[in-house]
């Protein structure tokens, strides 16, 4: 595999984590605001 193949894989896996992480904290705090029926100091505790 030529060097600049490797550093492009390496660039979209590492944006692509990125990209799957904040997901991850947007639909996580969603997630737990409606399970407590929106008490936002029950989830600040978590």
């Amino acid at each position: 595999m030529e060097q600049s193949n490797v550093w492009k894989s390496f660039f979209i896996s590492d944006l692509a984590g990125k990209v799957i992480s904040v997901f991850k904290e947007v639909f996580l705090g969603i997630y737990f605001l409606k399970i407590t029926q929106g008490n936002i100091v029950n989830v600040s505790m978590f």
